[in-house]
């Protein structure tokens, strides 16, 4: 499981002048991790925490970030979250052996990684995260990490994002309603952002339902004509970690 605990190593980092990262002590990045499984040496995790009032225009020089004009205008915490996320995919890159560091966007705004590698980004209101790999076995990648919700927007959620059935697969997971109504928000957000670049559209949360659930993994099913669209497989595993104030998941196929 690459999103467990086992797997972590915790470091600072920094950029120097020519890129690269070492130790830091800037406060805009409290704490950086990376997770990469021996079975899976081609696929790699990196998250960090970040502190928005720590942020300030200077730190895209301080980390060598080019960042987009429409998020140079906007407030500080989008700019917070994207430079962040930037960080966390250079720091992946790097780790995992790109000499490109620098991951663009396209017109949907979704991440351009270097040739070569894929992968996907993804913040909360304090954390951002990153899975790249270089396999190219694996063709979906989407990653998605969400603050756990509170009892009222769990209950507006709950009847919009998925069934009773799917519910009810959830019923002994010993996850209270707030926990349960992000994890089905954020599996069904990583598997759409694993499947948009082959899908094209913006998709419901219709779009796919879950069929099964076994300790940290549950199993997405797409809607067949979604399904029929990629002309792909139409299950797709997705791991998970419920902590006390967030969710992570992670679609990668």
């Amino acid at each position: 499981m690459l999103l467990s605990k086992p797997h972590i190593e915790k470091i600072r980092l920094r950029f120097s002048p020519s890129g690269h990262l070492e130790t830091d002590n800037n406060r805009f990045i409290t704490d950086v991790e990376t997770s990469k499984e021996h079975a899976f040496p081609s696929v790699l995790l990196c998250r960090c925490q970040f502190d928005i009032s720590q942020m300030s225009n200077q730190l895209k020089e301080h980390y060598d970030i080019s960042v987009p004009n429409d998020i140079q205008q906007a407030v500080t915490k989008r700019k917070a979250e994207y430079l962040a996320g930037r960080v966390v995919s250079k720091w992946a890159l790097e780790r995992i052996g790109s000499k490109s560091l620098h991951v663009g966007r396209d017109e949907d705004r979704k991440p351009i990684f270097p040739i070569g590698f894929s992968g996907s980004i993804s913040h909360s209101q304090n954390t951002a995260i990153c899975v790249v790999t270089t396999n190219k076995h694996i063709k979906y990648v989407g990653i998605d990490v969400e603050n756990t919700v509170t009892s009222k927007v769990a209950n507006e959620l709950k009847h919009l994002i998925a069934s009773n059935h799917e519910f009810s697969l959830l019923r002994n997971s010993g996850l209270s309603i707030n926990q349960k109504v992000t994890l089905i928000f954020s599996a069904k957000e990583s598997l759409f952002k694993a499947i948009y670049p082959y899908a094209n559209q913006i998709l419901g949360f219709d779009s796919s339902s879950i069929i099964s659930i076994k300790n940290n993994s549950l199993e997405l099913k797409l809607r067949n004509d979604i399904a029929d669209k990629i002309q792909s497989q139409s299950v797709f595993k997705c791991e998970f970690i419920v902590e006390r104030e967030e969710v992570t998941t992670l679609v990668l196929s």
